[in-house]
């Protein structure tokens, strides 16, 4: 190699490179010379070329024999931390009263199998059904979970609000529920489940004016307690059913018989709810012609 402003070329006689630089110097063209510095260009090119990454990956180094070139550090891209993995649910973390006294109040969902929250724009649609105040009314909520039903008719002026869970923690979240908003007076938090709950209604002569039925789905839990509302309704009672598919007039009518009808039912995703109105007040004498 040679030092200098010259031209890296390895020549096989060294005496030519000296005549190549003394041309050059001169400003000669032409000739042998000139067409030899002119192809070393391409091997200069190969020489820069030719580099290796060092062991640190950052400074680019040639065969010992040569010069070294130093390049700057380029900047290492960073891939952004892998978020962690939140298992999915089918259940909504939180649900919240959506009118009412207590409007916006969160509700926790406890983490308990099946447990299905009625959404939150599902309870909009039934309460614009309802209308807005259930002032003076009697409510049940025989499968409560988060309480989402029997809390948003409380929030919206229920005289009382009866409530069934057997879940331990669905229960203390209730509880706990219940006592924050100081509802203890007008929610009602008895222990036992919804048969036991109808049957403590029908002992104190409690009737209630709507009740909200939402059930674990696939086992056939509808069949065993719609028959068994009749001791605990008003003369007049409205009541909400959730099911995995949409009930029939017939359906009803053998669950509770000819006096009972669907005022209203509508679909949100897996869940076909619907509004019943029983009418179980016996038929007044009929006129003589």
């Amino acid at each position: 190699g040679a030092a200098g402003g010259g031209s890296f070329l390895r020549l096989r006689n060294p005496n030519m490179w000296a005549i190549v630089r003394s041309r050059r110097s001169r400003g000669v063209r032409g000739g042998f010379s000139d067409r030899l510095s002119r192809a070393a260009e391409p091997a200069i090119g190969a020489f820069r070329a030719r580099v290796a990454i060092s062991a640190a990956g950052r400074d680019f180094v040639h065969n010992s024999n040569l010069p070294t070139f130093t390049v700057p550090a380029m900047p290492l891209k960073r891939s952004a931390p892998a978020r962690p993995v939140v298992p999915a649910t089918g259940a909504p973390q939180r649900v919240r009263i959506i009118g009412g006294r207590w409007r916006r109040t969160p509700l926790p969902v406890a983490p308990v199998s099946g447990l299905r929250p009625t959404p939150d724009r599902v309870r909009e649609t039934l309460f614009n059904w309802l209308g807005h105040d259930l002032s003076g009314l009697v409510c049940a909520d025989l499968f409560a979970g988060t309480g989402a039903l029997g809390l948003e008719a409380a929030s919206r002026g229920a005289a009382s609000v009866w409530l069934a869970e057997t879940d331990a923690r669905a229960f203390a979240a209730l509880q706990a529920v219940i006592e924050r908003l100081q509802a203890a007076d007008r929610v009602h938090l008895p222990r036992g489940d919804a048969r036991q709950l109808m049957a403590r209604l029908a002992s104190q002569g409690v009737r209630a004016d709507l009740v909200f039925i939402d059930p674990p789905f696939h086992q056939d839990i509808l069949s065993t307690v719609m028959p068994a509302l009749a001791p605990v309704l008003a003369a007049r009672a409205w009541v909400y059913v959730e099911a995995e598919t949409a009930l029939d007039e017939a359906t009803v009518h053998r669950w509770c018989g000819p006096g009972a009808s669907i005022l209203r039912q509508a679909r949100a995703g897996q869940v076909h709810y619907h509004l019943l109105q029983i009418d179980s007040a016996p038929a007044g004498p009929q006129e003589n012609p």
